[in-house]
C-alpha cells in the first residue's frame, strides 16, 4: 500500500515538474522583452557566482547550475500559478453566464479574453444586438453596470465598456480656468471619465440643444453666450419668449425679439458670409482660421443664439395678415437653412435651442448640418428627434444640468457647467448706437434723459429673471 501511494506521489511531482518546466519556458517568452526576466536571471547568475567564490572556485560552471533551476521553478510556478487561477477564472464566468442563460448553440458560453476596471472584452458567437438584450441580466451576474457594448473589426469580439464612479458633484460650477480660444467651449465634464467635454465651432459649424423646461437648456445658451462675449464675438440673441431670460445681455449685445428684426440680421447674416467669401478668395484661405493667419487680421465669428427655435418660426403678429405672416415665415426658414449649411468655413454660427423641435427647419438635410447637439432630460420624440436617440429621456429627474452631448457618433453623459449670472459683469457693455437709443412713444427730453444714463455704469446682470 505504501509503496502504492508512493508512486502516485512521484508521478505526481513528475508530472507538476514537467509541467512548471514546460510553462517556465512559456513564461520567459512571453517576458523576452520584459526586464524582469533578464533581472531574475541576473540575480540567479550572481548567487551562483558568490557560491562559487565561498566554495573556493573548485566548481567551476555548475555551481550556476543550482541557482538557474531554482530561477527556472519559480518562473514555471509564477506561470502555473497564473494557469490555475485562469482555469478558476473561467469556471467562475461559465457559471456567471449559465445564471444569465447566454449560451452558444453548440451549448459552449462566451469567453472573457479581457476584464478591466474600464471595460470586459468578450468572445463570442453572439451578435452585439441580441447581447445588449441580456444587458440586465450580465450587470446583475458580474455586479456591474455596463455603459455601452462596442463593436471592433473582430465581428466576435465585444467589449462592454463600464460605467466609472468619478464621484462628480451634482453642480459643477463655471470657472474663467476653463475658457477656451474663440471658436471652442467648455461645456461641462463627461461623467464617467471626468474629462471636459468640448465642442469646437472649427469642426462643425452649428449647436443644436434639445431638453424640457427647466432642464438646463438656456442655463447651457447662456454660458455660451458668456464665453462668446468673454472672447469678444459679436452675438445676435433671439428670445421669442418675452425677452425674459436673457435681459441681463441686453447691453452685452444684440436681443431680438421681433420676428421682423429676426430677419434682417438673418440677411445681415448671408451677405456677411458673400462678403467673407471674396475675401477668402482673395487670399487663398479655406477658412476663418487660415484668413486671419495669412492677414495677421482678427476677423471675428458672428453667433445667432435662439432660445427656442419653435418660437421663432411661430408668427403671431397682428399687423400681417395670413399671407404676410406666412412668408416671413419662409424667410425665416429658408435663410435659417443657409446659414446652417454655409456658416462653418466663414465663422458665421447658429446656437438653437428647442424643447420640442419637430419644426420644419429641423428637416432632412438641415438637421445635418448642426454637428454639435446635447439633450438634457426631454421626452423621448425630442431626444430622438435631437440625438437620433432615445437616451436623454432616461436620465435622472433630479440631476439638473445633466446632460447627453453628442460627438460624432458617440453619446456622452455629461454634467454641464452652471455660470453665474454675476460674473456678466466682467463683459464691457456694447457701445450704443441711434437704433438701440430710439424707444417708442418717448419724448425727445426722455431720449436726451436715457442717452445720459447709458454712461452710467449699471449692469442688467443684477437683475434676476431664472426661469429656465
Amino acid at each position: 500500500m505504501i509503496y502504492k501511494w508512493l508512486d502516485k506521489l512521484i508521478i505526481f511531482l513528475v508530472k507538476l515538474g514537467g509541467r512548471i518546466m514546460l510553462n517556465s519556458f512559456r513564461q520567459a517568452w512571453e517576458w523576452k522583452k520584459d526586464k524582469r526576466l533578464y533581472i531574475g536571471f541576473g540575480i540567479s547568475t550572481f548567487v551562483g557566482f558568490i557560491w562559487w567564490l565561498v566554495t573556493g572556485m573548485k566548481w567551476g560552471i555548475f555551481v550556476f547550475i543550482p541557482p538557474w533551476i531554482v530561477y527556472i521553478f519559480v518562473l514555471g510556478s509564477i506561470r502555473t500559478y497564473a494557469d490555475r487561477e485562469e482555469e478558476k477564472k473561467k469556471k467562475e464566468y461559465n457559471y456567471k453566464f449559465d445564471l444569465a442563460g447566454i449560451k452558444h448553440k453548440d451549448g459552449s458560453r462566451p469567453m472573457v479574453i479581457e476584464y478591466t476596471d474600464e471595460h470586459i472584452t468578450l468572445l463570442t458567437y453572439i451578435d452585439i444586438h441580441t447581447l445588449e438584450g441580456y444587458k440586465n441580466k450580465l450587470e446583475s451576474v458580474f455586479n456591474i453596470n455596463i455603459d455601452k457594448f462596442e463593436g471592433t473589426k473582430d465581428k466576435q469580439v465585444i467589449r462592454l465598456i463600464l460605467k466609472q464612479e468619478i464621484n462628480l458633484p451634482k453642480i459643477l460650477n463655471w470657472d474663467n480656468k476653463y475658457l477656451l480660444k474663440d471658436g471652442i467651449f467648455n461645456i461641462g465634464k463627461d461623467i464617467r471619465t471626468g474629462k471636459n467635454i468640448v465642442i469646437d465651432f472649427n469642426v462643425n459649424a452649428n449647436l443644436l440643444i434639445g431638453g424640457m423646461p427647466g432642464s438646463g437648456k438656456s442655463k447651457l445658451v447662456q454660458l455660451i453666450i458668456f464665453q462668446c462675449l468673454k472672447n469678444n464675438a459679436k452675438v445676435y440673441i433671439g428670445d421669442f419668449k418675452g425677452g425674459v431670460d436673457f435681459m441681463r445681455f441686453a447691453n452685452k449685445c444684440d436681443v431680438i425679439t421681433d420676428h421682423g428684426e429676426l430677419l434682417k440680421i438673418l440677411k445681415q447674416f448671408k451677405r456677411e458670409i458673400n462678403n467673407r467669401i471674396e475675401l477668402f478668395k482673395s487670399v487663398g484661405a479655406e477658412n476663418l482660421r487660415e484668413y486671419n493667419k495669412i492677414t495677421n487680421e482678427n476677423l471675428k465669428r458672428e453667433y445667432l443664439v435662439i432660445d427656442e427655435l419653435g418660437e421663432a418660426l411661430e408668427i403671431i403678429n397682428e399687423d400681417l395678415n395670413e399671407k404676410e405672416t406666412r412668408q416671413l415665415k419662409n424667410d425665416i426658414t429658408n435663410y435659417l437653412k443657409s446659414i446652417a449649411r454655409l456658416g462653418r468655413a466663414f465663422g458665421l454660427n447658429l446656437i438653437c435651442g428647442t424643447q420640442r423641435p419637430d419644426v420644419g427647419i429641423l428637416e432632412g438635410q438641415t438637421r445635418d448640418q448642426f454637428g454639435h447637439r446635447v439633450c438634457f432630460k426631454a421626452l423621448s420624440t425630442t431626444s430622438n428627434i435631437v440625438l437620433n436617440n432615445k437616451i436623454a429621456s432616461e436620465l435622472p429627474d433630479n440631476i439638473k444640468g445633466r446632460g447627453i452631448v453628442m460627438m460624432g457618433t458617440e453619446l456622452i453623459e455629461t454634467q454641464v457647467f452652471l455660470w453665474n449670472k454675476l460674473m456678466l459683469s466682467e463683459i464691457k457693455n456694447k457701445k450704443l448706437t441711434k437704433e438701440d437709443l430710439k424707444v417708442i412713444g418717448e419724448s425727445e427730453t426722455s431720449q436726451i434723459n436715457l442717452q445720459k444714463n447709458t454712461n452710467i455704469e449699471k449692469d442688467v446682470s443684477t437683475i434676476d429673471f431664472d426661469i429656465d
